[in-house]
């Protein structure tokens, strides 16, 4: 992920309008990809590991709710990267239509 977000970043500079709608696009893919890397490292990544140290005897009471707060961040996580790739994607196409 952080090789994809140096890629988004250093397209969005090769875009030569700045102040068009792809140059706005591409910083737009850029944040959100930063985004989804932020929601794993700083909500999922911490659950998974206090779950990897679970054992049988050891599950919490309220478990369900842990999985439930993990996968609405997950949810959150799966849109935001969309999110990100169509803009992305909506940026080249921009880009192939003002040339």
């Amino acid at each position: 992920m952080p090789a994809c977000i140096l890629f988004m970043i250093m397209s969005a500079s090769l875009v030569t309008e700045k102040n068009s709608a792809a140059f706005y696009l591409s910083v737009t893919a850029c944040l959100l990809i930063v985004i989804a890397l932020l929601i794993t490292l700083l909500v999922e990544v911490p659950i998974d590991n206090q779950i990897r140290t679970w054992t049988a005897e050891t599950v919490p009471d309220d478990w369900t709710t842990l999985r439930a707060r993990w996968q609405v961040f997950h949810t959150a996580r799966t849109f935001v990267s969309l999110g990100s790739l169509a803009s992305l994607i909506a940026a080249v196409l921009s880009t192939k239509q003002q040339k």
